[in-house]
């Protein structure tokens, strides 16, 4: 949830133009549009929204979670190509939905 967070804050500044953004590889690779900005943004946001409802044990979040998840680390490879590629996203995005689904037995309908 933190981590979706912290993504859509820096999605709204961006969207806003807020144009001191951290300098990372990521920000300086990729030029999004607003269109592409809006659909991250609401991804994250739906994002969080999942982790809230597995919070509370329910199975339909771990899949909200794992789709968004997915549409997430894949849209800026779509976007922009390999330039936007991150294997330290790719592993702790694995992590985490690996972790989640070690859960997923406890979890209720």
């Amino acid at each position: 949830m933190i981590g979706g967070g912290i993504w859509a804050t820096i999605y709204i500044l961006k969207l806003i133009g807020f144009e001191y953004l951290p300098q990372t590889p990521y920000f300086d690779a990729l030029s999004f549009t607003s269109l592409q900005l809006t659909l991250l943004l609401l991804l994250n946001l739906i994002s969080v929204a999942a982790a809230f409802t597995m919070w509370h044990l329910r199975k339909a979040g771990f899949y909200i979670y794992f789709a968004t998840q997915f549409l997430l680390f894949n849209l800026p490879l779509l976007f922009t190509g390999s330039k936007s590629f991150d294997l330290n996203e790719l592993f702790f995005t694995t992590l985490f939905i690996f972790f989640y689904g070690i859960n997923l037995g406890i979890m209720k309908k």
